[in-house]
């Protein structure tokens, strides 16, 4: 592999000193390795019988037949049923599958307007978290436990009390969500209580800033946002760009992206063009766009594409950029309102002003309903220090986190997935929540009801805001009547804000985490142990620097730094990210938290530097001399394809057009049907909606950060990332690899016991109960994707209960090989359940781009025929002659490179 710092612009790299790295970390644990060539014939030949004698022994031994489940099985009582999960307030609609009633998996709901049947990271995560074994089912009274009895009595005497003062010293601290109900609820409360203080805080803003016109568009550009990154926008955003982009591509015509970014980003990945600059050079370039075209040089050429475009030119604009300046572009060029409110609890005081009642001591009983203020305050609001102020305090939440800790009463939520609700999409729209699994609690809706006097279920009470029947809600069909989204107060834009001056120091941007979000999925380890898609990182965080920045503060990878701001400072390890601007840090939220199940005491706390706003200026950066190793998924792991990702154009020669070599295996068609994939690079964003998704769908264990960072992380699908091109500003392109199911798999005549097999339809099984953990298959496979059960992982707290796992597939034992399946479960239930359709795969489910294609490979009509018929279609490792069934269609990139 080249290196990353004399690139002639088509070599591919992924890592800066990747290949060192990974020799190093190879040495540091396994210091024996270097033995093994000490080894002579002899022994080798004594070791190799001492594994057939193990072959013989193990084969007689039984397992553990009752963790067994025989896949296609119709023991199962399994159910799919509509809600609306919450996600950063919003609403995004699922379809829960239950087995006996227990939720096993979700996806997106075709009919609504956030999920378009797809689904994201934290869609497919929720899962997990509601079987968390932390969450609490009962009330919590500085450590004790109370009956439900006891707890409603408690509700209703408080209840009493406060409506005998009017509210007088009750505050209660609110995390806004976008329900009709909660919101009417909160209405109701403070009529009933005049006296009472209500408050709001999210860390994350709960306003939705859709970028519409994705799906016509042909010219985008995004000035700082991450539309395609992670969020509740992600899946419309990803789902209409890349229809968009297809529609554009199959007219013959051109369609482009430029994205002028600080800090690496999914956006900036998928660009055509990417502007590396700092936020003050992004705000210059937007001035001009508001003001002057002409006046910068960048800014004309965007407005000339624009005005080219016309109604299909899109400009989205982010936070950074100041919200009178956003405005300013949006009336010009069109685009979402700056800020607009998803819910009429936006408009509440915020957390600075609860501090401020509470550190003059105006509290008497403060009341927090959801949420992690304790946590995530902003860093200038000492909202931690000042709850000692309240003289009683109680909490409401699914989660004993920071807060609850805090509080000298906790009641336990019911959970999202057992309770009835109302949540508002991006666009107004409102959709039900209805329970789809069992659980005990009380709702955020209920108990303010109970405040307020208001009788009534949970169920009624949704009911009674959309003037429908409690019956209607329980109905598929049923959805509210679609309501206007409430509107921001008007600001007037007299003259635009002067320009930023240049800043002293470093800028730090805050940024979403792409798996834990803002630390609300910190205890869930799934999402801690999906791997970055930029970083590449697992089990925590790390402040993402520049190559030049590196190189002028002599920082290695893992290398602690501390940042500092006034009299605040943070530690954490340094990540060297290609791409990132010289002058700007970044980090992500959502880490350091010290009550969060498995995710307790994992990364460095962001909002100990975090304010109000997506950066912070001034800030400098020491060296400390210390040394941290970070969790990679796969740290060992270097690429041996050159040519693993390729980019070509439209209209140009196919890629492929030799036949195979030969073979001295010949694989025979013996079945009607022949199973294959094609995976769209082009369409491939980087999400890792597809390895979740299946990590779900196929019961794949967590193993936690110390098994990760030797390389034993579980995925099937893992997402490769690869640079091109100089190393601060490289183009960036994703490519997912499941098993390759090789029609002339190397790993199948290695095996002992014959435990991997080729079907008669093409697919590389597995039989789990065959194999004996000789681990020849996995040393067998150029790519990578067989994954080994070190230990039993199933009794671990941090996956599933027996209750929550897919029925349809076999948990897996200690020393038994796996992988990628093609999702076989699917293939049979289709067979003996739906008449013999072709099934769609979990990662093809999932996909928010639908950059995953699966079907038989002999029907020359199906969508998986065509695309692997494309000029684009190629095979990965192509020179081994392995004729895999899974094969890529090349990324297509009108500018040919970077931009600086």
């Amino acid at each position: 592999m080249a290196e990353p710092g004399d690139m002639d612009g088509g070599a591919l790299w992924r890592e800066i000193g990747g290949e060192a790295h990974a020799i190093d970390q190879a040495r540091l644990h396994f210091p024996h390795l270097a033995e093994a060539a000490l080894v002579d014939r002899r022994m080798a030949m004594r070791l190799m019988g001492a594994s057939a004698a193990l072959a013989l022994a193990s084969g007689c031994e039984g397992g553990n037949p009752a963790r067994k489940a025989s896949p296609g099985s119709r023991d199962w009582d399994t159910t799919d049923r509509r809600t609306t999960l919450a996600m950063n307030g919003l609403g995004f609609g699922v379809i829960v599958k239950t087995a006996n009633g227990m939720p096993v998996k979700i996806e997106g709901d075709p009919d609504h307007p956030a999920s378009l049947g797809r689904s994201n990271i934290f869609a497919q995560a929720a899962i997990l978290s509601y079987y968390d074994p932390a969450r609490p089912d009962r009330a919590l009274l500085r450590g004790g436990a109370g009956a439900a009895e006891k707890l409603h009595a408690a509700i209703d005497a408080l209840a009493r009390s406060a409506r005998q003062g009017g509210g007088a010293g009750l505050h209660i601290l609110i995390e806004p969500v976008a329900s009709p109900t909660l919101e009417r609820m909160v209405e109701e409360a403070r009529a009933a209580l005049p006296q009472a203080r209500f408050y709001a805080h999210r860390p994350i803003a709960l306003a939705a800033n859709a970028v519409a016109g994705l799906d016509t568009a042909h010219a985008i550009v995004s000035l700082g946002a991450d539309f395609l990154g992670p969020g509740p926008m992600q899946v419309r955003h990803a789902a209409d760009f890349m229809a968009g982009r297809r529609a554009a591509l199959d007219a013959g015509e051109a369609h482009t992206m430029l994205v002028a970014e600080s800090v690496p980003s999914l956006t900036g990945a998928r660009a055509d063009r990417r502007i590396v600059a700092g936020p003050a050079r992004i705000e210059r370039i937007a001035r001009a766009l508001a003001e002057d075209p002409v006046a910068d040089p960048e800014a004309g050429r965007i407005a000339a594409a624009l005005d080219a475009a016309g109604d299909r030119g899109v400009l989205a604009v982010g936070e950074q950029v100041p919200r009178d300046l956003r405005a300013a572009l949006a009336a010009r060029y069109g685009g979402p309102i700056p800020e607009r409110w998803q819910s009429t609890l936006e408009g509440l005081p915020g957390i600075a002003d609860v501090t401020a009642a509470l550190e003059a001591g105006e509290v008497e009983r403060l009341l927090i309903l959801s949420g992690n203020p304790a946590y995530n305050a902003p860093a200038q609001v000492p909202f931690l220090q000042a709850m000692a102020g309240a003289k009683a305090s109680l909490y409401l939440g699914e989660e004993d986190n920071e807060t609850a800790r805090l509080c000298g009463t906790h009641l336990a939520a019911r959970p999202h997935l057992a309770s009835w609700g109302d949540l508002r999409a991006f666009d107004g729209s409102v959709s039900p929540v209805r329970p789809v699994a069992p659980g005990a609690g009380i709702s955020a809706i209920e108990f303010l009801a109970r405040l307020a006097g208001v009788t009534g279920s949970e169920r009624e009470l949704v009911a009674q805001t959309h003037g429908a029947s409690p019956q209607d809600l329980g109905q598929e069909s049923w959805s509210p009547v679609p309501a206007p989204l409430p509107a921001a107060p008007a600001t007037a834009i007299e003259a635009l804000p002067p320009s930023l001056a240049a800043p002293q120091g470093l800028a730090l941007a805050f940024l979403p985490d792409a798996t834990v979000w803002d630390g609300a999925l910190a205890a869930n380890g799934w999402a801690q142990e999906l791997p970055d898609p930029l970083t590449g990182l697992a089990w925590g965080n790390a402040v993402t620097i520049a190559p030049a920045l590196a190189d002028r503060y002599d920082l290695k990878d893992g290398d602690e730094i501390e940042l500092r701001h006034g009299a605040r400072r943070l530690t954490a390890p340094a990540r060297i990210l290609p791409g990132q601007a010289e002058e700007v840090l970044g980090i992500s939220l959502g880490y350091g938290r010290q009550f969060a199940g498995v995710g307790s005491g994992i990364g460095a706390n962001a909002y100990a530097l975090r304010g109000d706003g997506p950066l912070l200026y001034g800030v400098t950066l020491r060296a400390t001399g210390r040394h941290v190793a970070l969790v990679r998924a796969s740290p060992y792991q270097t690429p041996d394809d050159i040519d693993a990702v390729r980019w070509t154009r439209p209209g140009a020669p196919a890629i492929r057009d030799e036949p195979f070599g030969p073979s001295f295996v010949d694989p025979q068609r013996r079945a009607d049907r022949q199973w294959g994939m094609a995976i769209d690079l082009d369409a491939c964003i980087g999400c890792n909606a597809c390895t979740i998704a299946c990590q779900a769908e196929n019961n794949i264990p967590v193993v936690g950060p110390e098994e990760t960072r030797m390389g034993r992380a579980m995925h099937w699908l893992r997402i490769d990332k690869y640079h091109r091109g100089r190393r601060d500003n490289p183009e960036t392109a994703f490519q997912p690899v499941p098993c390759m199911h090789c029609e002339t798999a190397p790993c199948e005549p290695v095996c002992p016991v014959g435990a991997t097999t080729h079907s008669s339809e093409g697919l590389n099984q597995m039989t789990y109960n065959r194999c004996i953990g000789t681990r020849s298959c996995s040393n067998n496979c150029p790519y990578k994707v067989r994954k080994y059960n070190w230990y039993d992982y199933r009794e671990d707290p941090a996956n599933r209960p027996d209750e929550g796992t897919n029925p349809r597939v076999t948990v897996r034992d200690r020393g038994v090989m796996e992988k990628c399946t093609y999702c076989v479960q699917r293939i049979e239930a289709a067979r003996v359940e739906e008449g013999g359709g072709v099934p769609m795969t979990a990662c093809q489910q999932a996909c928010p781009t639908q950059a995953i294609t699966f079907g038989d490979i002999s029907d020359p009509a199906s969508e998986v025929s065509q695309a692997r018929r494309s000029p684009r279609n190629y095979e990965l490792l192509d020179g081994l002659n392995l004729r895999p069934r899974t094969t890529y269609l090349a990324r297509l990139n009108a500018d040919g490179g970077g931009d600086g």
